[in-house]
């Protein structure tokens, strides 16, 4: 049946979908929350976002959702907030593009030590341990700029942040060259960075933003 908006809400782009209990949960171009009892539309969280809602993941106990203004935020099944949100903006994060693309729990994932799976617009996979009442500055940051780790410190607990993943995105990849001695190779491409990898542990070490798109990369024969 087609759902019925009514007054409460407005007619937009829905760009994603979920469950809170057996209620339809939908995420809004305007950032809202927009919750359907049959096909009636029965609640708006608005403001949920300050961009638009892309990315929602949910279980019997919450769920969890990404926007395009770079945060994530824990929900109950009541659609109501479950802590504070993270924000990839922050200069600590490292993010390229910190605009959400998906999420999921990492484990049951709602009460204290939240912990999800966020995907980046930039090619960037991030594991979040989140305690309730996170918000306050980092304190530490250590590793590389593929597997970065870092945490910030609140009143109620510790945020904990593990970059898996990082890699080219935006366009094509074009260049790629070995290193002479070692077990490096170099890409470059359309998203302007230069990216040096392990090929024994399958990890980036660094990246190196260009002014303009690559074509081809190499390496000195003396390495």
């Amino acid at each position: 049946r087609r759902g019925i908006i009514g007054r409460k809400g407005k007619i937009q782009s829905f760009l994603c979908i979920g469950f809170s209990g057996n209620s339809l949960v939908v995420g809004c171009a305007d950032g809202s929350l927009y919750l359907f009892k049959g096909h009636k539309l029965a609640k708006v969280v608005k403001r949920a976002h300050n961009k638009a809602i892309v990315a929602m993941f949910s279980t019997p106990q919450g769920l969890i959702t990404g926007g395009r203004d770079g945060t994530i935020q824990w929900w109950n099944t009541s659609l109501k907030r479950a802590g504070n949100p993270v924000s990839l903006e922050e200069d600590w994060f490292e993010c390229e593009d910190p605009r959400i693309a998906s999420v999921c729990f990492a484990h049951k994932g709602i009460g204290k030590g939240k912990r999800a799976l966020v995907g980046t617009r930039s090619g960037e996979i991030f594991e979040i341990d989140a305690s309730e009442g996170s918000n306050s500055e980092a304190d530490a940051s250590a590793g590389d700029a593929h597997s970065a780790n870092a945490s910030k410190s609140t009143g109620a607990g510790r945020t904990f942040v593990h970059r898996i993943a990082k890699a080219h995105y935006k366009g094509e990849l074009w260049g790629l060259a070995t290193h002479p001695h070692k077990h490096y190779f170099v890409t470059c491409g359309d998203d302007k960075r230069v990216r040096l990898w392990d090929a024994n542990l399958r990890r980036q070490l660094k990246t190196r933003k260009l002014p303009l798109r690559a074509r081809a990369a190499a390496v000195s024969p003396d390495g």
